[in-house]
């Protein structure tokens, strides 16, 4: 549809898509163009015609999501009884159906999770989301991240960037929705949310050396609700400690503390996570933990850095449960 229907001056086009959903809702009749259907043969309409428009209407690709994206706000359009799109759903729709031209991938963005202003950058994109939750296992993904300040953990586009040259080897990892994750909120400051969580510390007296951090629970049973993998640091054999070292040694350079993080599993009938803690898999191919990786020199506010998956043939460290803001 978008090739009769949006123009290609940048001009035209930018103020078009912006238009586009008012422009559906207050439509009395709405023409579908499309190359599939002009490509079935009506000429004579006989039932086998009939049947390949009927088949093409129902699977087509500008079909199949139709409810998703469309604008909920409306009064006439209550009837639906459907749910305004999420950030987290409207991301995985789009990593499954990319914009003609990239600079519309941001206006696209915005305009399936059903806001009528017009954003251009995903700066104002994310700016635009304060004070809403967010799952913490929709993060966990190679998105590149802004620079901005309050905004390292937020994904710059809901897809992935194409491999660049050299780099087609490179494991990429899709965002999923991370509904039963436990969900965070994004907040002026940054992103405050419950992770499961590993902090290293760097060593004073030689930066290249670490210890890793394991929960002091008081009384006892409170290990039960809090820690995820308990003991596992005692038990660290030297090839799973290089392996860490391998993973955070830039990072030590220019961080005093590192920690691996992983979304925590949401109890099914509240907002918290289940008891004791589990992590939330990835729901994307992964053979072992995709941890995200943040960095501090203070410890109250985090960095986002990358995600990694840990290679299962090495130790997993202990993690438990803590609140961090990411900035």
């Amino acid at each position: 549809m978008d090739t009769p229907c949006i123009p290609t001056d940048d001009e035209l086009r930018d103020e078009a898509i912006a238009q586009i959903n008012s422009n559906f809702v207050n439509s009395k009749v709405t023409m579908l163009v499309d190359r599939d259907l002009m490509e079935i043969d009506i000429n004579p309409l006989t039932l086998q015609a009939k049947e390949a428009i009927l088949a093409t209407i129902v699977v087509c690709d500008w079909n199949v999501p139709i409810q998703h994206y469309t604008p909920t706000e409306n009064e006439h359009y209550k009837f639906l009884d459907q749910e305004s799109v999420t950030t987290e759903q409207a991301t995985c729709l789009l990593n499954h159906r990319h914009a003609t031209k990239d600079r519309d991938v941001i206006m696209i963005w915005n305009l399936v999770c059903g806001s009528n202003k017009v954003v251009k950058t995903a700066l104002d994109f994310w700016k635009s989301t304060v004070e809403q939750p967010l799952a913490t296992g929709f993060l966990v993904s190679s998105a590149p991240r802004l620079k901005a300040r309050g905004l390292s953990w937020a994904p710059a586009r809901p897809n992935l960037l194409p491999p660049a040259a050299g780099t087609s080897n490179v494991k990429q990892y899709p965002a999923f929705d991370g509904q039963n994750s436990v969900a965070g909120r994004i907040v002026a400051e940054g992103f405050k949310a419950e992770w499961l969580m590993c902090p290293i510390r760097r060593s004073k007296a030689l930066p290249i050396w670490f210890s890793l951090y394991t929960y002091e629970a008081e009384p006892h049973v409170d290990a039960y609700y809090k820690v995820y993998n308990g003991g596992a640091n005692a038990k660290m054999d030297p090839r799973s400690l290089l392996n860490i070292r391998s993973i955070i040694a830039p990072l030590l350079k220019r961080y005093r503390w590192v920690a691996f993080l992983l979304p925590a599993l949401r109890e099914r009938l509240s907002s918290g996570a289940v008891f004791p803690p589990q992590p939330f898999p990835y729901q994307g191919e992964a053979k072992g933990p995709l941890i995200v990786v943040v960095a501090s020199n203070g410890g109250d506010e985090w960095e986002w850095q990358f995600v990694h998956e840990w290679d299962i043939k090495f130790r997993l460290p202990e993690f438990s449960l803590k609140e961090l803001l990411i900035v």
